[in-house]
């Protein structure tokens, strides 16, 4: 998640120090974005996840447990998974 804003960052941690919850977003314009913070009760259960599942079928089960803020960061909805994406970045 190169292109997330420090200032992002820093302002999910200060919402998670104030209201600690299961599954916290960073919303830019309404869409959710990463990186979500997620509590440490996850970790059994993330460590038990597929790992070519990911994180979604875990979040996506745990929906009612998550909270967003909204940011001014559009660097939140960039996703850079695989070397491929990240060179069609560079490039643009």
């Amino acid at each position: 998640m190169p292109l997330v804003q420090s200032a992002t960052l820093t302002r999910l941690i200060a919402e998670w120090d104030r209201r600690p919850r299961g599954i916290l977003y960073p919303c830019h314009e309404g869409r959710r974005g990463h990186p979500p913070l997620i509590a440490g009760a996850y970790i059994p259960e993330i460590l038990q996840e597929a790992p070519s599942a990911g994180l979604r079928a875990l979040l996506a089960r745990h929906a009612e447990d998550a909270h967003s803020i909204e940011v001014s960061d559009p660097g939140i909805l960039v996703d850079l998974d695989t070397p491929e994406e990240y060179r069609q970045r560079l490039s643009s």
